[in-house]
């Protein structure tokens, strides 16, 4: 009864076809799969392309607040968490998120993706230590120019660290969280991201940073 009320009142919808009673449809998202990839001579996991559906649900829940997405994109991270990189690790570095973007969130969304996965590494989040450029303009080589000495690490000293995003494009963020924890004196196992995209020349990124 109370569902129905709900349903009535607030419809739940895929964020991707608009089908009722259910925030993503199965059939949207593959099999979740640990993809091997090597960035800069980092040893890493994607479980994901980049399509549009998990595009869709990456924006909603993102640009849109739909926490409720959550559980869901935390159990496409599954596969990860058993792979050797992760389990090699004593803790998980996650990027710094913006003062703007946290008060227009009220969370983080990588930090709420571990959440509520089966990850029982604790995670640090990195902090950011000057103002940057909103990424989402940029080409590949300005994010660089953008992000670089722009973290720190705090707290990593003597430990083996994974470094954890949602979204893996230009490799601006993993080169950056990988200097700064690198320099803060731990040791990186690798990385596992949830998505990989593979732009076209050109093409911008449409998720918020």
């Amino acid at each position: 009864m109370i569902e129905s009320l709900l349903q009535f009142l607030a419809p739940v919808r895929c964020v991707y076809c608009s089908i009722p009673k259910t925030l993503l449809c199965t059939e949207h998202l593959p099999e979740s799969s640990p993809t091997p990839e090597k960035i800069q001579g980092l040893t890493g996991y994607f479980s994901h392309e980049l399509d549009q559906p998990l595009l869709a649900a990456l924006g909603a829940f993102k640009d849109r607040s739909m926490t409720a997405l959550a559980p869901i994109l935390a159990g496409e991270i599954g596969p990860l968490i058993t792979t050797d990189l992760w389990r090699q690790a004593e803790l998980i570095a996650i990027p710094p998120s913006s003062t703007k973007a946290y008060r227009s969130r009220g969370f983080v969304p990588v930090k709420l993706v571990l959440r509520n996965s089966r990850n029982q590494l604790p995670v640090n989040q990195l902090k950011l230590v000057r103002k940057v450029r909103d990424q989402r303009t940029l080409s590949a080589q300005e994010r660089m120019e953008n992000l670089a000495g722009a973290y720190r690490a705090t707290g990593v000293a003597g430990k083996r660290v994974l470094l954890f995003d949602d979204v893996l494009t230009t490799s601006a963020t993993l080169q950056e969280m990988h200097r700064a924890v690198v320099s803060a004196g731990a040791k990186v196992t690798g990385f596992c991201v949830l998505a990989r995209r593979f732009p076209e020349s050109g093409d911008r990124e449409k998720i918020k940073a």
